[in-house]
Order: structure tokens, then sequence, then C-alpha cells
């Protein structure tokens, strides 16, 4: 075989496999930006379903915690509970005070904010190492003026 056909070959393989490899790196980019979300990209529906998700498991920990006085049931009961709690605060921000979303989401995460508490003044039953923080701004009831005031 004559060093020209080897040539010829190579050329005619890459002819054949080079645009498989760009439509596979281009489909790869095109994963990697559906991936990585955008917050403020995120659906409504999606948000509540998600912060709905992290409550039932926190009520969930909860209930073995009664059963079992396991102190890390505790721990994840909160952990869960301050996810939905945050969740919510992020989509309170993103809306108008005046729309039904925005109250839809304001008595879930005072709902939230509520079983939070029961779970700290439980917390404080045990020893001090297990006693659980405090949720912070986001479980104030006046969100938005408390939160404008603070970062002015």
């Amino acid at each position: 075989m004559t060093s020209i056909s080897m040539i010829a070959r190579t050329i005619a393989l890459i002819s054949v496999v080079l645009p498989t490899i760009t439509n596979i790196v281009m489909a790869a980019e095109q994963l990697k930006n559906q991936s990585v979300l955008d917050p403020a990209k995120i659906k409504f529906t999606h948000r509540m379903s998600q912060s709905e998700k992290n409550f039932a498991w926190s009520d969930t920990y909860y209930k073995s915690f009664k059963k079992t006085k396991e102190p890390r049931y505790l721990g994840l009961a909160a952990n869960h509970c301050l996810k939905a709690i945050s969740m919510l605060h992020d989509t309170q921000m993103l809306l108008s005070r005046t729309t039904r979303f925005y109250n839809q989401a304001d008595k879930k995460r005072l709902r939230a904010c509520e079983f939070y508490k029961l779970l700290q003044q439980k917390s404080f039953l045990l020893p001090r190492f297990y006693h659980l923080k405090s949720s912070g701004i986001q479980c104030q009831k006046e969100l938005r003026y408390r939160y404008k005031e603070q970062n002015q």
C-alpha cells in the first residue's frame, strides 16, 4: 500500500468521524447548559412542589424523632424544614406582593416557620449540643420591608 492511498483513507475516515464528534460535543454543551438552572427561571409550581417535598420529609423525620427520641432525626427534620423555608423565601422575593402566588408562598413559609419553631422547642429539651439555630430573617412576618431595610 502506498503512502498516498493511506493518506486518502485517513482523510476519508476523518471526514466521516469529524461531524459525529462535532455533534457529540454540541449535544454535551446543550445538556450542560440545561443542567445549570438559574433560580429565577425555575417555575413557581416546581418551586412550590420542591418546598412541599422538603416539608413532608421534615414531618416524616419529626415523627421518627417522636417514636425513637434520637436527636439525629430532629436534625434531619430541621434541615429539610429550613430548605423548604429557604425555597419559599426565594420564591417570594421573585414575586410582587400583590399576586396570589406571593400569598400562597407566604402562607406556606409561615406554616413551615411555625413547624421549625416547634422543632426548635423540642431541641431545647435535649443536651445543648443538639439545640437548633434560629431560622433568621426568613421567618419574619413582614418579609419584604424588613429585608429591604437591612440591605440598605
